[in-house]
């Protein structure tokens, strides 16, 4: 009995090893990360976000190897085309963010998150949608801010200030 235990012991220390979570210090001494819950944590949500995109697929009747999976977390390089074929909202309720699930144009399967929640309705599943990140330009203070520090390289507020003290009369 002990020897079977001990052995099983070591067989997940081994799994924990292959995770990059522990390792062998000497003989029958292991040590384990400090970020070891951090670590399964993730490993945990991906999980989740896999299941929730097979499910969606498989509603639709498509089947994508697990390999085509694509997870996009606070990342988006290129646009990414396709069908809406899940969507819901995203692992923690409290935060305000939905899951796409989209069939690509690329011949994968994509997830991402926004923080629009109040456009989730907008969309319905089947429809054909782009996802991009937002092209933000230069805000009305970004320009001000520049036009004041043009001269001198410089932005000084209390310049800014005393300027917008004159422009503005309060009766």
């Amino acid at each position: 009995m002990g020897r079977t235990n001990r052995y099983l012991l070591i067989d997940r220390l081994k799994k924990l090893e292959r995770l990059g979570i522990a390792s062998e210090t000497g003989v029958d001494s292991w040590s384990v990360s400090p970020r070891m819950e951090t670590t399964l944590k993730a490993m945990g949500e991906r999980g989740d976000i896999i299941k929730t995109m097979h499910r969606s697929l498989q509603s639709h009747g498509i089947e994508h190897a697990p390999e085509r999976y694509i997870v996009h977390l606070n990342k988006l390089e290129t646009p990414i085309v396709g069908r809406l074929v899940g969507k819901g909202l995203a692992n923690d309720e409290l935060n305000d963010r939905v899951h796409l699930v989209i069939d690509g144009t690329d011949g994968r399967a994509h997830y991402v998150e926004i923080t629009e929640a109040s456009q989730r309705d907008a969309v319905p599943r089947g429809s054909i949608v782009e996802v991009a990140l937002e092209q933000v330009g230069p805000r009305n203070a970004d320009r001000a801010i520049a036009a004041l520090a043009r001269d001198s390289g410089v932005y000084k507020p209390s310049e800014h200030l005393a300027i917008v003290r004159q422009s503005v009369r309060v009766p």
